[in-house]
């Protein structure tokens, strides 16, 4: 009797070390990423517990096999719902796998239980906007107000508030953003373009600047600086930035379309012909543009039958192209003699496209008056004359 104890203590010893043994080299596999053979040494546990229920759902996760890992957190979260580490991860992989009524109840439930936990609120906002309900911002706010320094919920306010075009709202999360965390190039890059997007480019330039020091090779940032020097005037610093995008993408018909037109700012007229036949070799979906713009080469010269040929063209690509329309107005106006004809071609503008742009709607209003009166003043004189 005694040698059959003996037996099954040695036995229950030799098991107990057996599974403590397993469980050392399946964390030791875990740690060096052999999760596939990690998971093979845990599954040999004969008691399942919390613990390797939860390894075996991190190493699915290692393996990138999401959906896999799900029965694992579940299980734990089954025996014990106090555990809100298990419960976080688990809402986590139902937004991974877009099970959206699931990750927006367990999302919900952690907030309940744990309303000053920043996290909970975010990762609710990105379930509401993976499911399109526009709750998703409030969610967001949420965060932020819990945590002024919560990176990832000001980068989606700022976001959102970028494309909306809501610059108040964008400017209060990007202070607070920036403020804490000046370096991040996502919240730079924001800054940048809604800098440049309300025409503020000297402050654009400086963002845009931060950005190409980390990255000197974005063609985007490159051609953003030459945009936006463009605007003011600073053809030579435009120039440089729209050299350096194409030498990254030279067939870009854009680029070569906007250096063109710096060059032609430049009355660099050989330089600027040049890129111009490129927009229009590579530029083919906006060929009307680059039309436009070899109007405008030849109108710079006073070349004014060429540019309106040009103009025409650009029209017949697009009859809505309001700026073709306008200078090929200008172009008659200096070329024409006859006043009936120029007077015509300033009402089709007025006719097509009054309200498009302040400034040509001013110049074709005081040049209709103008030859309007310039005709009756004909008339009168016709018959006196008679």
């Amino acid at each position: 009797m005694r040698k059959v104890f003996l037996f099954i203590v040695v036995v229950i010893i030799f098991k107990a070390e057996a599974q403590t043994s397993a469980l050392k080299i399946a964390d030791s596999l875990f740690r060096l990423g052999n999760y596939t053979k990690a998971i093979s040494y845990y599954q040999k546990e004969t008691k399942v517990t919390n613990y390797n229920q939860t390894k075996i759902a991190e190493s699915y996760i290692g393996l990138g096999a999401n959906r896999k890992a799900i029965p694992y957190y579940e299980n734990v979260v089954l025996k014990d719902s106090a555990l809100l580490t298990a419960r976080y991860e688990l809402g986590k992989l139902y937004y991974k796998t877009k099970a959206i009524t699931k990750a927006t109840v367990c999302f919900e439930k952690l907030i309940k239980d744990a309303p000053l936990n920043p996290n909970f609120q975010y990762y609710l906002g990105l379930v509401q906007l993976q499911a399109k309900n526009k709750s998703y911002i409030q969610a967001f706010k949420k965060a932020v107000t819990i945590d002024p320094y919560h990176l990832k919920s000001i980068k989606q306010l700022c976001k959102h508030f970028l494309k909306k075009k809501q610059w108040l709202s964008f400017e209060k999360y990007s202070t607070i953003g920036l403020r804490n965390y000046s370096e991040d190039d996502v919240l730079i890059n924001y800054k940048a373009q809604a800098c440049f997007n309300q025409q503020q480019y000297k402050k654009a330039i400086h963002y845009f600047i931060k950005l190409h020091a980390i990255d000197p090779e974005n063609t985007f940032v490159l051609y953003r600086l030459g945009l936006a020097n463009h605007m003011l005037e600073n053809y030579k610093e435009a120039i440089i930035f729209y050299k350096k995008a194409i030498e990254q993408d030279k067939t870009n018909g854009d680029y070569h379309s906007q250096i063109g037109l710096a060059y032609l700012g430049l009355k660099l007229y050989k330089e600027s012909y040049r890129h111009f036949v490129k927009a229009k070799n590579y530029n083919d979906v906006k060929i009307d543009v680059e039309l436009y713009n070899l109007g405008l080469w030849y109108k710079e010269q006073k070349q004014y039958a060429n540019a309106i040929k040009w103009f025409k063209k650009a029209l017949i690509e697009n009859p809505f192209n309001y700026k073709a329309q306008f200078e090929w107005a200008i172009s008659a106006d200096n070329y024409y003699k006859d006043i009936e004809s120029k007077l015509k071609i300033y009402k089709v503008y007025k006719l097509s496209f009054e309200g498009k742009n302040k400034r040509n709607d001013e110049v074709v209003a005081i040049r209709i008056r103008h030859y309007v009166e310039l005709l009756h003043l004909q008339g009168d004189t016709k018959q006196v004359q008679e």
